[in-house]
């Protein structure tokens, strides 16, 4: 009888041990996937970037404590830029929160990689998002390495939904492509992740290196993808956290 009725233990069994080799999941470096939020670096997802989200723009913010906030250029609308700067307020939903926030600083255009950047500040808005923090330091002293893993983290928006969630995206710091020449700065890096893995809302997401210590640091700031139309080749690029000087000199 206790031989019979335990064959029906034989399919929970098997779906049991699925799902444990998916809870232990690793990835060699240089292997990229998306990382599924129960994994260990789901604390990666919630607490190192916000959802920022405008009338015609949506994308991600850089936490940075104090009701500040890092993020991309080219996602906030051009008014903000208005002098003398910081002196305009600009209305936007942080984590789906009403907000008013100024302009601090910034680079010169949007249409470079390397001053692709603004620092924003709230000054009017809920109370829980002056007091998020920053959960990981800023790594301005060094460099990151050519085929070392990063994690590109941002809040993935579909198109014209009032819905997102938080994803994690591996890579591996490659060179700039020969193609890629002309295009945008040689000091600019970047970053294999398999084109299609990197999504719309992903702009002005943090990315993270895990230090020789275990911990994790922000490295810099994530720009956008870069495609090759005529052969499908694409690389996606980053800005440095140690050449924005409003991170540098801070």
């Amino acid at each position: 009888m206790f031989a019979h009725r335990a064959w029906h233990l034989v399919p929970l069994l098997f779906v049991s041990v699925l799902l444990l080799c998916g809870c232990t999941e690793t990835v060699e470096p240089g292997k990229r996937h998306i990382v599924s939020p129960d994994l260990l670096e789901q604390q990666l997802l919630h607490r190192a970037v916000v959802r920022l989200r405008h009338h015609e723009t949506d994308g991600s913010a850089i936490v940075l404590g104090g009701g500040r906030f890092l993020t991309d250029r080219h996602l906030l609308p051009e008014y903000a830029f208005g002098a003398p700067l910081g002196s305009t307020s600009v209305l936007a939903y942080i984590n789906e929160k009403r907000a008013m926030y100024r302009v601090v600083e910034c680079g010169t255009t949007a249409s470079t990689v390397m001053e692709d950047w603004a620092l924003i500040e709230i000054v009017e808005g809920e109370s829980s998002l002056l007091q998020l923090s920053a959960p990981y330091a800023i790594e301005c002293e060094h460099d990151v390495s050519l085929d070392s893993t990063v994690f590109l983290v941002g809040h993935w928006t579909p198109h014209n939904s009032q819905r997102g969630s938080a994803t994690v995206v591996r890579g591996c710091v490659v060179p700039l492509p020969q193609w890629a020449h002309g295009i945008v700065s040689p000091s600019a890096i970047c970053i294999d992740t398999r084109w299609g893995e990197t999504l719309h809302g992903h702009s002005g997401g943090a990315i993270i290196k895990v230090q020789p210590d275990g911990s994790f640091a922000v490295v810099g700031l994530y720009r956008g993808g870069l495609q090759r139309s005529a052969l499908g080749v694409t690389t996606d690029c980053m800005q440095l956290a140690r050449s924005i000087p409003a991170l540098s000199k801070s």
